[in-house]
């Protein structure tokens, strides 16, 4: 992931991954706001407590950009 500024581009790999995660396709996603709502918005999806979903939202979070410390 490159990340300059507000702007955010996927690699392929990482657009990849996110698709097969959330089932939905993050190619729109240009901004740190985009990939934290689109994070954010699938992380709700997998609101259990089986392994299976920790394992997906532990996944999803990653993508989440970090805020600066203040």
């Amino acid at each position: 992931m490159l990340i300059a500024g507000e702007s955010v581009r996927l690699t392929e790999n990482e657009r990849s991954f996110l698709t097969a995660l959330s089932s939905s396709d993050p190619s729109h996603i240009k901004t740190k706001r985009q990939l934290k709502l689109f994070v954010q918005a699938h992380l709700t999806l997998y609101s259990g407590p089986s392994p299976e979903e920790r394992l997906l939202r532990g996944l999803l979070s990653t993508f989440l950009p970090s805020e600066p410390n203040l």
